[in-house]
Formats: structure tokens, C-alpha cells, sequence
């Protein structure tokens, strides 16, 4: 039921919540007499209670002014009533009398007229309509989720508050918050906002007013929603470009719509790939967002847009492309040979990689660098970084080329650089012979000739025997060397202690080893021969003109002991001794020529042992 607004003065109530009623009733006149000798009532219509849908409790005020006074009601469907109530006494005394009456028989969703008479002999008073005036207003700044509601409220002097119901049917079911429109006697606009509507629906709206005349109901009127709006983006364009990573920018305007965004990108306008989904707000002004991208491919061309998803729908921006950068090869840079010997050296140079993992190695050779270092890695820095080789096995006295070599992004050689092995000198070298050489015996003689250039050449052995102030003489035949310079020489059947060495008798510089001392150990040979408990020992010494003493000695106690001294004596067969021992012990006995002078070293026998 709908609660019409009408002029000021005029109360209206609703039945069912919805209805007014405005009722009416015939108040006896009274006589000329009557009302010049008592004061008429004083009547004033109150607000309408416990309106239902076929039923309505009017209330009011009456002063009898100290006269017999009746009220009633007049109601009606329309400002001429046509109905009222029975009357009813209101007393005689000069006091406010409240007064209420039931209406019954009312129709459901229907506007009533009302108003409260007093008659008395004073004469007939009729309430005033006390009720405010409401219009419904129309709808502004609607929006897809809000709007704000108008109307207006004539208090007709009596405090009064509005309020607005509203809702996607004529049931309504929400209404804004209660506010006052004060007391006055003008009419005033009214307004409250609305938020959380559904985008693209009809709602119904109207304005309710309340005050001590009651409750009036304004028009329905409607309004719609829009549709929920879109984001609004814009790509714009990559920033920090690099060989494998890209920062994408763009703006994003939510519409006052919870938003996310994300980027598209790929090789093609395909994209394939995009990145995570953030959160753009629900604000409504553009905002700037960006994506930061790695794992790109360098030297490529990427296309990408940024995407924006909302309530409102899915939003692509415009598409537009960047460019990673090539990867940068390396800077190589070949640097000085150093710590060059006649078969090593030590190679350097520098390498930017340019943030690419980048290997080096360096080539090298005689003619051309050729032979390769093991690869080693140069990182993935983005500075300068020194980097080295060592040689080895190379040929003394040799020019060698070499340069670095740098592989990352691609393969880039440095200059060529030379340098040249320092040559070995000249020099003629033995092999260590044996400490010890028995005397009468031979010796063979190994020995190197070295040097850078030197070549094949001829050599001899010489010797200078004790007591080492003859000077060294050529022995044996000269041989030349080897392609290598190896050389064997041998010397013949040594009697006393010698110094040895190598010569070169051909080519130049002249080389001579050091001297080397052969030593040469007395051989001594023993017989042993018995006859009972006497034991004779005999047997040859050489050289034979070695000059030596003989001393048979017998092990006693952990120790060697000189038992007996004797000499040689000259045979045919050589120098010889002979000694017999009586009543000789058991136990190990053995010869010793003991040398008196540095000729030759002092020599022992074999260990005999006498049971």
C-alpha cells in the first residue's frame, strides 16, 4: 500500500502498514446561543497506531474547556471523509483528554483520510491534519554497485524524521539509516546514498516519513543500475632491456572494480607465457604496475600486453614488442709470455665475459699456435678478469706463438704473441760409475753431451791415476754421440785409484766433464789347508805390486780381531802369502790386504769358517 502525500493539515494514516486513513465525522451544530455562552473544545488529531491490513487505532487530544464534550473520528478514502465513529464522551473538565478509536473494515493497500471533532455546547472544533508531506524524489549518481536517493519533507511544524526503504522488489527489504527533517512548516529536499547494489538491476525505492501524526509513504519510483564497468589499461613500454630479462610497464585503472592484472608475452602475438596474477585494487584512478621477465632469449624479439580482469570483464591492452640485446662476446686480450726457461713458460692475458659464462684455453706452437692449453673457466663476470697458462716440455732455444682464446657468447681469439725458449748451455756430462771397481777389472763409462745446438760430436775418456800428478791422457778409442748425445766409453783394466773424465776432441766449444774418482779394492783370495789342529792359509793378492800387509783375522765376541800380520812376496803367478796357524780355534776367520798408502782400497776375502 502506497502513502500518498497531500497538502498541509491533512492527516493520512496507513492499514497494513501501507494505508492511510483520513475519517470524518457530522458534528452537531450548535446553537448561536450555545457557542457565545461556552468556549468551544479544543481538538488535535494524533498519529495513527497499530495499522494493519483491514484495521487502524486513530488517537487524538480533546479539551472539553468545562464544557460537556463528544469526539469522533471522521475517516475515508477521500478529504471528504464520509464515514465516522460513534461519538464518544470526552468529559467536561478544562484538561487534554487523549483520546484514541479503533477503525474496522478497512480496505487492505488503501489511503485513508482522518481527522479527530470535538462537539460541545461551546461548539464544533475539528483537528488539524498534522501529518508531513513526503514526495519521492528521483535517483542520482547511479552507478553500477551505488546511487544516492532524493525526495522532499514538509514537516508541517511537527519534528519529523525520513528515511528511504529500497530493494530489487516492491517488498523493498533494506533501508537507509533514520535522520531528522527538524520541525519546520516548509517543504525540504532530502537525500541518502545507497551502496552494495548488484550492477545492471531495477531497484525500487520511495521515502518514509515519521512524526507524531504519523508515519506518510512517498511514490515508488525505480532506478537501474549499470553495468559493472571494465578496467581500463595501457601497455606502455619495457624499461631495463637486457640480453636475457625485461622490466614490462603499464597502467591499470580499476574503475572502482576489485581488479587483477598480469602480462602476456612471447615470441609471436601468440604470447604463450604470461606472469603471475597481481592484484590491481579497486580504486578508480589509473595506477602504474610493471613485471620484471628473466630467461629471455638474447637477440630476440618479444611481443607482450598487459591484461586486466575484473567483475566488470577481461581486458587486454594494446600489444607492443621489445628487443633483448644480443649477448656480448667476451673481450680477449693476449698478454706477455713470462717466467720463459729453456722448456717453460707462463702465458697471460685478460677476458671480459660480459656476464656470460664464458671458458678460455690458448693456443700455441712453433709455426702457428696450434697445440691447445686445457680449457679452463673465465666465469660469468661482468669486469676484466687476468688469466694464465703454463707450458711445459717446450724445445730451448725456440720461437713460440701463442694467443688467447675466449669462448662464451660466441668464440673471439686475441692477438698473436711470441716469445723464445732460453737455450741450454753446452755442456758434457757421466753418469755416476760404480763407488767401487776390483782391481784388475774394466769400466764402462756412460755419459751425456747437451746444449741447444750443440750436435753430434766426438769424445774421449781420459784418466789421471794416483798419486794424481801425471795429468790426464787420452785411453780407449774416441766415439762420437748420439742424435740425443749419449756416449759410452770404456775404460780399460784398472790397477790403482783414478780420476776419469770426458773430453770433446771435435767441434767447438770444448767440453770437459768433471773429474770422477774411480776407487779400486784389493782382491784377495784364500786357501785354507789342514794338517791335524794346524790350519795353513795362502793365496794371491792384486795387483801384484800393490803394496799392502796381510792380516788374517778370526771373529770373536761380535768384532773382528787381528790374530796374525804377515806380507806378500812376489811368484810367478803374482804377489802371494802363506801363514799356518797351530792348534787354530773354530770359529770364522778372513784375509785382509790392508793398502799403506791411498794407491788403492783396502781388501777383504771371503769369511772361512773352521769347524
Amino acid at each position: 500500500m502506497q502513502i500518498e502525500p497531500k497538502s498541509s493539515r491533512r492527516k493520512v494514516i496507513s492499514a497494513l502498514s501501507l494505508a492511510c486513513a483520513v475519517l470524518a465525522l457530522a458534528v452537531a451544530a450548535l446553537s448561536a446561543s450555545q457557542a457565545l455562552a461556552t468556549a468551544a473544545p479544543a481538538a488535535t488529531t494524533g498519529p495513527a497506531q497499530q495499522v494493519q491490513f483491514a484495521s487502524a487505532t486513530v488517537s487524538g487530544t480533546v479539551n472539553p474547556s468545562g464544557a460537556a464534550t463528544s469526539y469522533y473520528f471522521e475517516y475515508g478514502s477521500t478529504s471528504a471523509y464520509g464515514v465516522q465513529t460513534s461519538p464518544t464522551s470526552a468529559g467536561a473538565g478544562t484538561a487534554n483528554v487523549a483520546v484514541q478509536q479503533t477503525l474496522s473494515g478497512l480496505t487492505a493497500s488503501t489511503t485513508y483520510h482522518y481527522r479527530l471533532v470535538a462537539t460541545s455546547p461551546g461548539g464544533t472544533t475539528y483537528g488539524q491534519d498534522a501529518a508531513p508531506a513526503v514526495t519521492t524524489g528521483t535517483a542520482t549518481s547511479v552507478s553500477f554497485a551505488s546511487a544516492s536517493l532524493t525526495g522532499s519533507v514538509d514537516p508541517e511544524g511537527v519534528p519529523t524524521t525520513y528515511y528511504f526503504q529500497y530493494g530489487d522488489t516492491l517488498a523493498y527489504g533494506a533501508k537507509t539509516a533514520v535522520e531528522s527533517a527538524a520541525s519546520g512548516t516548509a517543504s525540504q529536499a532530502v537525500s541518502a546514498p545507497i551502496a552494495g547494489l548488484a550492477s545492471a538491476t531495477t531497484y525500487h525505492y520511495r521515502l518514509v516519513a515519521t512524526s507524531a501524526g504519523g508515519t506518510v509513504v512517498g511514490a515508488d519510483a525505480t532506478l537501474t543500475t549499470t553495468k559493472t564497468p571494465p578496467p581500463l589499461v595501457a601497455t606502455a613500454a619495457a624499461t631495463a632491456v637486457g640480453t636475457t630479462s625485461a622490466t614490462l610497464n603499464a597502467t591499470v585503472n580499476p574503475n572502482g572494480v576489485a581488479s587483477n592484472y598480469y602480462f602476456e608475452y612471447g615470441t609471436t602475438s601468440s604470447y604463450g607465457r604470461s606472469t603471475p596474477s597481481q592484484s590491481a585494487g579497486s580504486g578508480t584512478a589509473a595506477a602504474s604496475y610493471r613485471a620484471a621477465l628473466n630467461g629471455l632469449v638474447p637477440g630476440t624479439t618479444y611481443h607482450y600486453r598487459v591484461v586486466a580482469v575484473s567483475a566488470g570483464g577481461t581486458v587486454d591492452g594494446r600489444d607492443a614488442t621489445l628487443a633483448t640485446a644480443k649477448t656480448p662476446a667476451p673481450t680477449v686480450v693476449s698478454g706477455a709470455a713470462s717466467a720463459v726457461t729453456t722448456t717453460t713458460a707462463s702465458l697471460a692475458g685478460t677476458i671480459d665475459p660480459h656476464g656470460i659464462a664464458t671458458t678460455y684455453y690458448f693456443l700455441y706452437g712453433t709455426k702457428s699456435p696450434t697445440t691447445r692449453t686445457p680449457t679452463a673457466s673465465a666465469g660469468a663476470g661482468t669486469a676484466t678478469v687476468a688469466v694464465s697458462a703454463a707450458l711445459a716440455n717446450l724445445v730451448p732455444g725456440t720461437t713460440y706463438s701463442y694467443r688467447l682464446v675466449g669462448a662464451g657468447a660466441s668464440t673471439v681469439t686475441g692477438s698473436i704473441g711470441h716469445f723464445t725458449t732460453a737455450k741450454i748451455p753446452a755442456s758434457l756430462s757421466l753418469t755416476p760409475t760404480p763407488s767401487l771397481v776390483a782391481a784388475g777389472a774394466g769400466l764402462t763409462v756412460k755419459g751425456m753431451l747437451s746444449g741447444t745446438g750443440v750436435g753430434i760430436r766426438t769424445v774421449a775418456l781420459q784418466v789421471e791415476p794416483y798419486p794424481y800428478r801425471g795429468g790426464f791422457t787420452t785411453v780407449g778409442v774416441p766415439e762420437q754421440t748420439s742424435a740425443s748425445g749419449a756416449f759410452t766409453l770404456t775404460l780399460p783394466d784398472l790397477d790403482v785409484n783414478t780420476m776419469v773424465r770426458a773430453v770433446t776432441i771435435s767441434g767447438s766449444p770444448s767440453l770437459a766433464t768433471s773429474a770422477t774418482l774411480v776407487r779400486v779394492v784389493v782382491r784377495v783370495g784364500v786357501q785354507v789347508r789342514r794338517h791335524g789342529r794346524s790350519v795353513r792359509f795362502s793365496g794371491l793378492v792384486a795387483p801384484a805390486g800393490a803394496p799392502v800387509q796381510i792380516q788374517i783375522q778370526r771373529r770373536f765376541r761380535g768384532a773382528w780381531i787381528t790374530i796374525v800380520r804377515t806380507t806378500t812376496h812376489r811368484t810367478r803367478r803374482g804377489a802371494s802369502y802363506a801363514h799356518t796357524i797351530r792348534s787354530a780355534h773354530a770359529g770364522r776367520y778372513r784375509i785382509v790386504a790392508h793398502v799403506r798408502n791411498a794407491s788403492l782400497l783396502s781388501g777383504r776375502s771371503r769369511v772361512v769358517t773352521l769347524g
